[in-house]
């Protein structure tokens, strides 16, 4: 699966079931094991450099200091009625 994951793919994830926090992101994962959560962090971390954590709910988070790289990823695929669920780039 992750070898056809794409920053279009993320970009869908998060439109469908994303959202932003006062810091960072956040991405809905509950239907997931905490194992295929850890999987999918670390090739997160891996493919795009972004540093993620999971809450007690097993919701992922991108945290605040991958926010400005996740938003670069993903807002070239990020349609204009999702556009508000984008944070400002503070520094690129």
């Amino acid at each position: 699966l992750f070898d056809n994951f794409t920053e279009v793919s993320l970009a869908f994830m998060f439109m469908d079931d994303g959202s932003k926090t006062t810091t960072g992101y956040t991405i809905a994962t509950n239907c997931f094991s905490l194992e295929e959560i850890d999987k999918f962090r670390i090739f997160l971390k891996q493919k795009f450099n972004l540093e993620t954590s999971v809450f007690k709910s097993k919701v992922l988070y991108i945290q605040a200091k991958s926010r400005d790289t996740f938003t670069k990823i993903i807002e070239p695929y990020v349609i204009p009625c999702m556009q508000y669920k984008l944070h400002n780039m503070q520094s690129l």
